[in-house]
């Protein structure tokens, strides 16, 4: 009984549902907290999923967001520009609400770009203005350049422009700054 509540809780702890697990004092409340977890419908799946060494290869996260994200560079200044346009595969169209293309995606794909253009740098603050919505079925255009360079901070900026519908017109939908520094034992 002890080996099987210690795998529950490893378990919910390697799945984010608890944090650290403490058993109760007396031996029933614990009979009682390891049947009503191993009760539960998500229980059995978990239980039967095969750790991830095991699982066949599949697309991974990372290259699934990125699917035809393809930018291009050129020197600008003291550092690096970068123009890319993106049409949007049916896995990355990702929307909260209805025909409105998720903000944490879009801050993804300008801090992507940004770390492109001033690599090996690291993200220290990235802010985003959202100014109009995307639709999930438009072509993106993501502009990134480096607005400063001061010792090992790069201070970026860029744009995400979309089409609008009814002209055709090519606007910005999205801004974004961001800091970005070297660590002190590499050089850009």
């Amino acid at each position: 009984m002890a080996s099987l509540l210690r795998y529950v809780a490893s378990m919910g702890q390697q799945l984010g549902l608890i944090r650290s697990f403490k058993p109760a004092i007396n031996p029933p409340a614990r009979r009682n907290f390891v049947k009503s977890t191993l009760d539960k419908p998500w229980t059995s799946s978990v239980l039967a999923t095969p750790p991830a060494e095991e699982q066949p290869p599949t697309m991974s996260l990372r290259q699934s967001l990125l699917d035809g994200y393809r930018p291009d560079f050129r020197q600008s200044g003291g550092g690096r520009e970068a123009k890319a346009a993106l049409m949007l595969g049916p896995h990355q169209k990702i929307c909260y609400y209805p025909g409105k293309l998720h903000g944490g995606y879009q801050a993804f794909l300008m801090d992507h770009l940004f770390a492109d253009c001033c690599s090996p740098a690291l993200t220290a603050n990235l802010s985003i203005d959202y100014m109009l919505p995307i639709p999930p079925r438009t072509t993106l255009v993501l502009n990134a350049w480096p607005a400063k360079i001061e010792g090992r901070k790069i201070f970026m900026e860029g744009s995400i422009m979309i089409a609008k519908e009814m002209t055709g017109e090519i606007v910005p939908a999205a801004r974004a700054k961001a800091l970005f520094i070297v660590p002190k034992n590499k050089a850009i």
